[in-house]
């Protein structure tokens, strides 16, 4: 059976968008290598794979994070059949692939414009992941640990919570927290706000499973018991010293500045948004209050182990996606006229550079900040802001990327950031032109090409590690 031109239409695009997506994945997230976590997650393979040939190294000898999680059942085959340095490559892909699709999938599940959904896409991949204290964490890592696949497991979740498939968001649930209980504590949250929502006597089912976590803490159920123990006070400040990003009195002000620039987007979009938007947005705001002030009474006030070792905190990775993502909605839906859109433009902007690395993030998230006080004000005066307050609104912005310029340009080494930068904005302009061209330019010869030429480009620059991370990882055992 032969496929209508309708149909053709929209195969070439999907295409088109798949091809464009691509290369922009690979440009803002090079491959670094063994880097990061993925130290931890490769030993921890290589442990058990040698018959716990390193047991006695204090990582592991009093109990490491491999005993909470499945991940190596599935990353220890790997490494055995490619080695250490094809195995990190082959999951650091599949990772992505795995990431990618499910974003996709969320995304097509919350919104109905296409125009919408790519743009938030491309927002979700371009813009700064960075989330939480002290810039640790990010979303969509370039390298392999078990946050990328819960991560992606969480985001098909919550595409089936939309689509009311209860027995399909459980289960992926369920494999999330098999694979990293803290990433999967996020989805669980969201997912159990929606039903409360829908139902309340959902609370009951909450209640009964928070009260079981409790029994377990009593019976003495690893690492349920650790909600009943306390630091010690020098361990504490050895603890609270070490690592400073799960405390959030340890976060600089730069965190904060980000932490309300996602919470502000977020309520602009909700302004903006329908009614299952609205309900998302709500969910994932009351999953990552409630996150955020369970980190700061178990941290801060009562120095609990459990809540110091699971990080709540954490659960601001879906809201800093969900707000990158809010940006280009907003951004399509507010009238041409708005000052509040010109912001949030800039805002992006500067949250691109940031993922290609130059330092901009508090700027950003001062621009975004101040844009969606400028929305505010718009949207209840309906009229745009005026233009003395539009200047006063623009020389914060002006200055703090004036003065970040001109450190990176004094301090550090620009030739590797510019090459990602150029191609990562061609690559932007690119993914517009495909996506939102006519069926007759989508089908020229001129711009499969370029779209061919920027994967060939992206796949060149997709291997960015240090001649020492090469040697380490390619070199004689």
């Amino acid at each position: 059976m032969r496929a209508g031109p309708d149909q053709t239409d929209r195969i070439l695009r999907l295409l088109a968008c798949a091809g464009a997506i691509l290369p922009i994945w690979i440009a803002t997230h090079p491959y670094k290598g063994i880097v990061h976590d993925g130290r931890l997650y490769t030993i921890q393979a290589l442990n058990g794979l040698e018959g716990g040939r390193f047991s006695q190294d204090l990582y592991f000898r009093f109990g490491s994070q491999d005993s909470l999680s499945f991940f190596s059942f599935f990353y220890e085959p790997l490494i055995a059949a490619l080695g250490p340095a094809r195995g990190h490559l082959c999951a650091t892909v599949l990772g992505a692939v795995a990431w990618v699709a499910a974003l996709t999938f969320l995304l097509r599940s919350l919104l109905s414009n296409r125009r919408e959904m790519l743009a938030a896409a491309v927002a979700c991949i371009v813009l700064d992941a960075d989330y939480g204290g002290l810039n640790v964490f990010h979303y969509g890592e370039n390298f392999v640990t078990p946050r990328i696949f819960a991560e992606s497991l969480v985001m098909v979740a919550l595409a089936f919570c939309m689509r009311g498939r209860a027995v399909g968001c459980s289960l992926c649930l369920l494999a999330a927290a098999a694979i990293h209980p803290i990433m999967a504590a996020t989805g669980m949250a969201v997912a159990g706000a929606w039903a409360v929502f829908q139902d309340r006597r959902v609370l009951i089912l909450i209640g009964a499973g928070a009260f079981t976590g409790i029994v377990l803490a009593m019976v003495g159920v690893p690492p349920f018991a650790r909600l009943l123990a306390t630091f010690d006070p020098d361990w504490y400040a050895i603890v609270w010293k070490r690592c400073g990003f799960a405390f959030l009195s340890r976060w600089s002000a730069g965190n904060a500045l980000h932490v309300a620039a996602v919470g502000s987007t977020l309520w602009a979009a909700y302004v903006l948004g329908n009614a299952t938007e609205r309900r998302l947005i709500a969910c994932v705001a009351i999953a990552s209050a409630g996150g955020l002030l369970a980190s700061l009474a178990g941290g801060e006030i009562f120095h609990n182990v459990l809540l110091v070792n699971v990080q709540p905190w954490r659960m601001l990775w879906l809201a800093t996606l969900l707000a990158n993502a809010a940006i280009a909605i907003v951004l399509i839906r507010l009238p041409p006229s708005r000052f509040s859109r010109e912001m949030f433009f800039w805002a992006a902007g500067l949250s691109a550079l940031t993922t290609v690395g130059l330092q901009l993030a508090p700027v950003a998230a001062m621009t975004q900040l101040l844009a969606a006080l400028a929305f505010g004000f718009e949207e209840k005066r309906r009229a745009p802001l005026p233009r003395a307050a539009q200047l006063l609104s623009v020389i914060p912005p002006l200055a703090g990327t004036a003065a970040t310029a001109g450190l990176l340009y004094l301090k550090t080494e620009m030739s590797d950031v510019w090459p990602a930068l150029a191609l990562t904005g061609l690559l932007i302009a690119a993914c517009l032109i495909l996506a939102f061209g006519e069926a007759d330019k989508l089908r020229g010869a001129f711009l499969y090409s370029a779209m061919l030429a920027a994967i060939l480009a992206s796949l060149a620059l997709f291997d960015q590690r240090s001649d020492w991370q090469k040697f380490l990882e390619t070199g004689p055992p």
